[in-house]
């Protein structure tokens, strides 16, 4: 392969355009989704406390009910407050990935790229594209994401290990 020394031409970048072929980093994506995260978070911790408060009494007041009445309303509380807790946090990621494609790429609308090709279906290229270079070093950065989280949650929780036996003398 030869190495390409000129930059694309106006009309290749349109037609590249057209087909779809456009530049767009998923880290910027990533960034974004977590910027609405931190505000979901920021803004929306008080309300979670008070859906957990309010699903634990709940659940405490059903203690002494029957099994199947007590399942029942326990099911119905538990989606009705998983709903109302998780519906803004998928629409402000949503909001989030698809403002910053817009903003990367702007609006385009390319046929071709949604359209169906048969070689997406052929084993050996799907096979190199899943052990393909840039597919480990995604599981890579992936992996490395997870354990950097699961250690900061591991030292909060060794941290703040100690005044979890007080929690029941918190009240409600």
């Amino acid at each position: 392969m030869s190495e390409k020394t000129e930059q694309p031409t106006e009309k290749k970048l349109r037609d590249g355009r057209k087909e779809g072929q456009v530049v767009k980093s998923i880290e910027i994506t990533s960034l974004f989704q977590l910027i609405a995260l931190y505000l979901y978070f920021h803004f929306f911790t008080e309300k979670m406390i008070l859906i957990l408060i309010e699903s634990i009494t709940f659940t405490l007041q059903l203690v002494n009910k029957p099994f199947s009445y007590a399942l029942t309303q326990l099911s119905h509380a538990l989606i009705e407050s998983l709903t109302s807790a998780l519906l803004f946090l998928g629409a402000g990621v949503i909001v989030a990935t698809v403002g910053s494609v817009f903003l990367q790429v702007g609006v385009v609308i390319a046929s071709k790229a949604i359209g169906f090709k048969s070689e997406h279906i052929n084993p050996v290229s799907n096979f190199k594209q899943i052990f393909s270079l840039h597919s480990v070093v995604e599981l890579c950065k992936s992996s490395l994401k997870v354990i950097m989280l699961s250690l900061i949650f591991a030292f909060f929780f060794y941290y703040y290990a100690s005044t979890f036996r007080a929690l029941p003398y918190c009240g409600l």
